[in-house]
């Protein structure tokens, strides 16, 4: 069975206009697979969309089954007892994230950062930037709601209010 770690960090986390939020998804061994500057998130969003990530690698394997094991608790208690989220803002990352889980099936599993790799990786590369950084915002339409999700956008490309 394939097992992915992941993380999503964010600097300036609450600082809306200015965060820069960062997704990583590596092997046990500490195999970089995924290194995304994802634009202006919060740190949760960061680690939901770090999930994604996950799915998306396993996706192009073929293969069936995959555990993923994330240092967000939050996320991981979410998916595996399907929490009603109060913030609206992430309604549509969290329908985005139930219908990946639900067509994929992967097992979500907690883990201490201490011991992910995704999570030291970010650690040590938050600020720099990444090989393939996109030039352009992407958007994603989530499947449930229909609502489109920006990600993938450079911090000088968020107007300061």
């Amino acid at each position: 069975m394939e097992i992915y770690y992941c993380d999503g960090s964010t600097l300036h986390n609450g600082d809306f206009g200015n965060q820069v939020s960062r997704v990583c998804v590596t092997t046990g061994e500490g195999k970089l697979l995924v290194d995304h500057i994802i634009g202006d998130k919060t740190n949760i969003e960061a680690e939901g969309f770090a999930i994604l990530a996950s799915i998306k690698q396993h996706k192009k394997t073929g293969k069936k089954e995959c555990e993923i094991r994330t240092d967000s608790n939050f996320w991981a208690r979410a998916i595996q007892f399907r929490w009603k989220l109060k913030e609206q803002r992430l309604f549509p990352l969290r329908d985005l994230i139930y219908a990946q889980v639900d067509e994929f099936k992967p097992k979500v599993i907690w883990i201490p950062r201490e011991q992910n790799p995704a999570g030291q990786y970010l650690e040590a590369n938050l600020n720099k930037k990444t090989k393939k950084q996109k030039d352009q915002p992407k958007t994603i339409t989530c499947p449930h709601c229909g609502k489109p999700i920006v990600i993938g956008y450079k911090p000088s490309d968020v107007s300061k209010a």
